[in-house]
């Protein structure tokens, strides 16, 4: 099976730059500030989620999707992100 570069899964790449975003804002947080811990939390939780066992398999894209909903469903938890605007969730 040929790999083609340019085939990106859009839920997986979805993924990718709501959690990159979301490391960001946590290496320009204050260490002590409790929206890190928070952030960390929620980003390690979703990243849990994935199965690495077998990468660009049915089951690592259907994990994907699980990571990106429990990483859209924590952020929206937060609550001292109410009524700001973050345009990826």
């Amino acid at each position: 099976m040929a790999w083609n570069f340019f085939d990106v899964n859009p839920v997986a790449q979805k993924y990718y730059f709501l959690a990159k975003n979301v490391l960001d804002t946590i290496e320009e947080l204050d260490k002590n500030d409790i929206a890190n811990s928070r952030l960390l939390n929620i980003l390690n939780d979703s990243y849990k989620k994935i199965n690495f066992a077998y990468p660009r398999s049915q089951e690592y894209y259907v994990s994907i999707d699980e990571a990106l909903t429990c990483l859209q469903e924590g952020l929206g938890k937060l609550n001292f992100l109410k009524g700001k605007s973050l345009g990826l969730l």
